[in-house]
């Protein structure tokens, strides 16, 4: 049995692991006054830009894994109805994990369009009825699998990172002779 890979502390970690390589060649900009940083209408510059940008990294990652946490969690306990998969972040399985979640809320909306009660936006503009029925069911494939795919790469980039950050800072136990 393998550890649960979609625990708070691993995704938080995945996710801030991500986002710093992305996010620090422009936090540095800051403090090198490049680039300005602003905030409500408050122009940052130096250290303080850049104490801003790694507080976004830090809250971005900790809202992230929040969400997904909630969703992965949710969703693969209906997967693990179904199928037993010991291998995780896979694109297949990050893509069930989904669909179990999305799927009767996107049939709930294309219900509610059906009755008119709720619109479908396509192309800006409200869609009711069948069309929007038909527009809620074709195009949930496509957003869960945008979902997914952009999910699944943020996953193993920040896995791969994670892993070598644990290489480099794992600790050796001293080895105690009898």
């Amino acid at each position: 049995m393998t550890e649960n890979n979609y625990s708070f502390k691993k995704l938080f970690l995945v996710y801030t692991l991500t986002g710093i390589p992305f996010t620090l060649p422009i936090s540095l900009s800051f403090i090198f006054n490049i680039l300005p940083f602003n905030y409500e209408g408050q122009t940052y510059s130096g250290s303080m830009g850049f104490a801003f940008s790694l507080c976004y990294i830090l809250i971005g990652g900790l809202v992230l894994s929040i969400l997904n946490w909630t969703i992965l969690n949710l969703g693969d306990l209906i997967y693990k109805m179904f199928w037993h998969d010991e291998r995780s972040y896979k694109f297949k399985r990050l893509f069930l994990t989904y669909l179990f979640i999305i799927a009767p809320l996107s049939v709930l909306e294309g219900v509610l369009a059906l009755f008119h009660l709720v619109p479908v936006n396509f192309n800006n503009t409200p869609t009711y009825g069948l069309k929007g029925f038909i527009i809620v069911i074709i195009f949930s494939p496509f957003i869960l699998s945008m979902i997914s795919g952009a999910n699944w790469i943020g996953l193993q980039i920040g896995d791969a990172l994670l892993k070598e950050c644990l290489k480099i800072f794992k600790r050796k136990s001293p080895k105690v002779s009898a």
